[in-house]
């Protein structure tokens, strides 16, 4: 639907390479030997069902409130999802860094709350994504105005409040491309699927048989062999081979 809404949406990124499509499936054949759960849902990014499937968590458990919610990513959209629930666990370099971020951790690194990384995204726009924002607006003048005004909305209510001109006439100019920026950013917590969280209950990898005989079969021996899986030798045709089972 955001390709819908907009042509440019992620048109930059390069088309899928040939033969990483095939290796979709031996992956996700490989998550469901291990008891991975996966979800798909036609015309959803993974962001959308991701929130979805969070928000199903917290409304199934308000009433407790002892539920604690953790993203692990690389996506920094997904920071937009953080409350006193949700926590974001993503690398900051490579894979050698990562942090959890809480709400206080998001405002530290963004410079806006989390509820407000939608409208910061709206101004200055996604590079990576190939959304446009405003033009001219920057990070840090995105979040100068969202600490004055809150919301997208409340800077645009209060357009004849800010003493800058340059400012407020790319804020006008800018108004269409903000709002389709802002509705691009946003991800959905209404995907058609269900969380089942007794079927989400984790189950031990290793000594997995079925885990074990698919990564057998790809070829993966020292993760076979942290799984508990054997390995032995056997001479073929004056030949050392090291067959797994």
């Amino acid at each position: 639907f955001r390709h819908v809404a907009y042509v440019g949406y992620q048109a930059q990124r390069p088309r899928l390479e040939s033969d990483l499509s095939p290796q979709f499936e031996i992956a996700q054949d490989t998550l469901r030997a291990m008891d991975i759960p996966l979800f798909f849902v036609p015309g959803y990014e993974a962001d959308d069902i991701i929130g979805t499937l969070a928000e199903q968590a917290l409304r199934r458990e308000v009433r407790s409130g002892n539920i604690e919610i953790i993203i692990v990513t690389g996506d920094r959209d997904l920071l937009q999802l953080v409350n006193k629930n949700v926590k974001v666990y993503a690398p900051i370099r490579g894979l050698s860094e990562a942090r959890l971020f809480d709400e206080e951790g998001v405002k530290e690194y963004m410079g806006v709350t989390p509820n407000q990384i939608i409208d910061y995204k709206a101004l200055v726009g996604d590079a990576s994504d190939n959304y446009p924002g405003v033009a001219g607006i920057g990070p840090k003048t995105a979040a100068s105005l969202l600490k004055e005004y809150g919301s997208l909305e409340n800077i645009y209510a209060h357009l004849g409040n800010i003493k800058n001109p340059t400012l407020v006439q790319k804020l006008s100019e800018g108004s269409e491309s903000a709002a389709l920026s802002k509705q691009l950013a946003t991800i959905h917590k209404e995907v058609p699927v269900t969380l089942d969280l007794e079927d989400m209950d984790y189950v031990e990898i290793a000594g997995n048989p079925k885990a074990i005989e698919k990564l057998q079969e790809l070829g993966f021996k020292s993760l076979v062999s942290r799984l508990g899986g054997e390995t032995k030798k056997q001479e073929n045709n004056g030949e050392q081979l090291e067959l797994l089972q």
